[in-house]
């Protein structure tokens, strides 16, 4: 009777989402379907994707990524830095601050809403706040995000991707544009 030692590890079969990044990698670095076969033939003895093991797919996915590949986002991706918690002990809960209020009216005071209560309509039934109130500061990042992101689609839509660049003459879009332009327009 033969045992594997306990510490020996064994592959298993290649992951769809393994097959789908090699995928990626090839249309990302030209390689056609037939380089592709010559290629894992050369490196690993088997002529097709389906056919490695689950770490073989691993090192060759891991190879590439040192070479530059990465998995772009599809329309309108922007990778972006996540807000890091503020520590708190307990049920303690920030509440809003003026300065957060004030810069949601500036922002609001950009879009162009189609109703009078444009504003508590969006964050009611967009952010998912209650009574479409700003209560925590949570909530104020929320509606800060929301309400940056409508501006710019609106504009993009009106005078195109190049808008960063374009002079207005509305001082709280230059400012808008002066905080918050990419550094691709800059």
């Amino acid at each position: 009777m033969k045992t594997e030692s306990p510490t020996r590890r064994t592959s298993g079969p290649i992951t769809k989402a393994q097959i789908n990044t090699i995928m990626l990698i090839c249309s990302q670095f030209g390689i056609t379907k037939a380089e592709r076969g010559e290629l894992l033939e050369d490196r690993y003895g088997k002529s097709s994707t389906a056919d490695l093991s689950s770490d073989q797919a691993g090192h060759f996915i891991a190879e590439y990524e040192r070479k530059g590949f990465v998995i772009k986002g599809g329309k309108g991706y922007r990778p972006t830095a996540r807000r890091a918690p503020v520590p708190r002990s307990g049920k303690v809960v920030a509440l809003v601050n003026q300065d957060e209020l004030d810069k949601i009216t500036a922002l609001a005071g950009l879009v162009l809403w189609r109703a009078d209560n444009g504003l508590q309509l969006f964050l009611e039934k967009r952010m998912g706040l209650k009574e479409g109130k700003v209560r925590t500061s949570a909530d104020a990042y929320l509606a800060i995000e929301g309400l940056k992101k409508m501006f710019e689609g609106q504009m993009k839509r009106t005078h195109g991707p190049g808008w960063w660049r374009l002079r207005f003459t509305n001082a709280a879009i230059m400012e808008y544009i002066e905080l918050h332009c990419p550094k691709e327009y800059r």
